[in-house]
C-alpha cells in the first residue's frame, strides 16, 4: 500500500502467505489492475477528445476554402462562357453548405429535399439527361427531423441503375418522392421508371435488407445493394424493429423504395 501511494507504475503484488494475506493480496492485485485500465482508458479518451479538437477545428477551415475555391471555378468558368459548368457548380456549392453548416445526424425533411434536387441537378449534367424528378411531400411533413442523406443514395441508385439504360432505350426518366405519415410512422418512397430489378435479385436484396445484413454479395451490388445497405443499417440503429427499407420492382417497369422511420416526436433539427 505504501508503494501504490508512490504510484502505480512499479508495483507488482504478490499473493503468497497464509489464507488471510492471500485474499487480502488478491484484492489489492484486482484494485491495481483495475485503476491501471481506468487509467489508460482516461489517456485514451484524452487523446481522442484531442483529435476530436482538431477535427473539429479543421472542419471550420476547410469549408472557407471549399467555397472560395467553387467561386473562383464558377467565375473562371462565366469567363469561359461555360453556362453548364456555372449551374453544375452553383448545384455543387448549394449541395456542400448545409453538409457544413448544419452538424449533427438529424437535419428537415425540407432540407432533405432541397439536397436532392441539386444533387439530381448534378447528376443530369454528368449524364447528359434531363431527369423529370417530382417532389409529392405535404407541407406539414418538410419540418420533420429525420436522418440525413439517406434520400440521396437511393436517388443515386436510380441513375446508376435504372434511368440511363432506360433513356438509352428511349424512354424519358422520371424520379418520385413522397411522403406520408400516420400515428407511428413516417414513410417516405423513391420511385423510378428505369429498368427495374428482376424476381429473383429482389427476393434476395429485400430479405438482405430485413436481416439487417451489412455489405452484400458482388451479385448483389449492381442493384445499389451496397447504398441501401447503408441507409437501411443507419435507420435500423436509430429507429429498431419495424424500420428499415423495402422495395418493389419489376423488370423493365421500374422501381419503389419504401423508407419507414418511426414518428419520433422527441427528436430536434
Amino acid at each position: 500500500i505504501r508503494e501504490l501511494d508512490k504510484g502505480l507504475a512499479n508495483v507488482e503484488i504478490e499473493e503468497g502467505g497464509c489464507y488471510e494475506v492471500q485474499r487480502l493480496s488478491h484484492a489489492v492485485a484486482s484494485m491495481v489492475s483495475t485503476m491501471r485500465y481506468l487509467m489508460d482508458d482516461i489517456v485514451r479518451q484524452e487523446g481522442q477528445k484531442r483529435r476530436s479538437e482538431l477535427e473539429v477545428l479543421q472542419s471550420q477551415i476547410n469549408p472557407h476554402f471549399l467555397y472560395n475555391s467553387l467561386t473562383t471555378i464558377r467565375w473562371m468558368a462565366a469567363m469561359a462562357r461555360a453556362e453548364n459548368v456555372c449551374q453544375a457548380l452553383f448545384a455543387l456549392g448549394n449541395i456542400i453548405r448545409p453538409v457544413f453548416s448544419q452538424p449533427g445526424i438529424f437535419w428537415s425533411l425540407d432540407t432533405e429535399q432541397a439536397f436532392v434536387r441539386n444533387f439530381i441537378d448534378i447528376m443530369d449534367y454528368r449524364f447528359g439527361l434531363k431527369t423529370q424528378c417530382t417532389f409529392d411531400i405535404p407541407d406539414p411533413l418538410l419540418p420533420r427531423p429525420i436522418l440525413r442523406f439517406i434520400l440521396q443514395p437511393l436517388v443515386e441508385n436510380s441513375f446508376l441503375h435504372g434511368l440511363q439504360s432506360s433513356i438509352d432505350a428511349g424512354k424519358s426518366g422520371s424520379i418520385r418522392i413522397r411522403a406520408s405519415q400516420d400515428e407511428s410512422w413516417l414513410d417516405i418512397y423513391v420511385e423510378d421508371n428505369g429498368q427495374g430489378i428482376g424476381e429473383d435479385e429482389l427476393e434476395c436484396l429485400n430479405r438482405r435488407l430485413q436481416q439487417g445484413v451489412g455489405e452484400p454479395p458482388a451479385s448483389e451490388s449492381r442493384s445499389g445493394g451496397i447504398g441501401l445497405s447503408n441507409v437501411n443499417r443507419r435507420i435500423l440503429l436509430q429507429y429498431g424493429k419495424g424500420s428499415g427499407l423495402y422495395i418493389w420492382s419489376r423488370a423493365g417497369e421500374g422501381t419503389t423504395v419504401r423508407i419507414r422511420m418511426l414518428c419520433d416526436s422527441q427528436l430536434s433539427v
